[in-house]
């Protein structure tokens, strides 16, 4: 049986930007990932808009991204373009530190196709925060088992959007808003969703505790003897990977769901 629920594999979906080939189209080049989320339940009287996460550094200098996800009853794969920027502005959320590098984009008439499957991430009920981390595990929640959705090194399949899973653990919470995870983390896998897995009472449980943002090298010196001088910086992949909080991303989208709600006078 699988560990990963349903619901997390179908709300990541590969991230690409726009490249030219070699015949002059524009063609999506896959890059990264992103999940989707809502604030509250489908169910709840309060307007339901789902949003796209990802790193902020994904998007930059881009007026569009492409989205890959399912539609109708077949899971036809089908590619979305999203607009970044529309009549010159933003068309995406940011959080209030400007260093935190998470964007949320609001998909609602923003180039999804009709029957699109987004089986979103309900941040109320399908995520855990910082604090009831550490409340939970102790301080620093060392050890703690968690596996990361994404799409690294450019493995996008035509035939699927089924996202690579890669397991580790918390190797140390840093503050409320971020923490370090022991995982391999490559090129393509910004915007990951860091998943905690656990087994409460007998019954697995999978919660969103945070995105993927960056891996942190290991970087040598090598030194000439002969003229006591760098000649050589050689960096390579440490295991570890810095990540923001399920937090970062509450603070982001409770912020865009009301402009929203209100430029949509819902």
């Amino acid at each position: 049986m699988s560990l990963v629920y349903g619901e997390f594999l179908l709300s990541v979906n590969p991230i690409g930007i726009p490249m030219l080939d070699k015949n002059g189209n524009t063609v999506p080049h896959w890059i990264a990932m992103g999940f989707v989320v809502i604030k509250n339940s489908p169910n709840d009287k309060e307007p339901y808009i789902p949003f796209i996460i990802t790193n902020k550094h994904v998007i930059q200098n881009c007026q569009k991204i492409y989205i890959k996800m399912y539609k109708g009853n077949n899971y036809e794969q089908t590619i979305n373009e999203i607009d970044i920027i529309k009549n010159d502005k933003k068309a995406y959320y940011t959080h209030c530190k400007d260093e935190v590098d998470i964007v949320a984009i609001p998909i609602f008439g923003n180039g999804i196709a009709n029957n699109t499957i987004l089986s979103p991430i309900n941040l109320e009920t399908m995520s855990i925060d910082s604090y009831a981390i550490n409340k939970e595990y102790g301080i620093g929640a060392l050890g703690v088992s968690v596996y990361m959705l994404g799409f690294p090194m450019g493995l996008v399949d035509d035939s699927t959007s089924i996202p690579i899973c890669r397991n580790g653990c918390i190797a140390r919470y840093t503050n409320r808003m971020s923490f370090i995870v022991d995982i391999q983390n490559y090129p393509g896998n910004s915007g990951s969703p860091i998943i905690l897995h656990r087994n409460l009472n007998g019954k697995l449980e999978n919660k969103l505790i945070g995105i993927v943002n960056s891996y942190i090298p290991y970087t040598e010196q090598l030194l000439n003897i002969q003229t006591n001088r760098v000649d050589m910086i050689k960096t390579e992949n440490s295991g570890l990977a810095n990540a923001y909080s399920v937090d970062c991303i509450k603070e982001i989208v409770n912020e865009a769901y009301i402009e929203e709600v209100n430029k949509l006078n819902l």
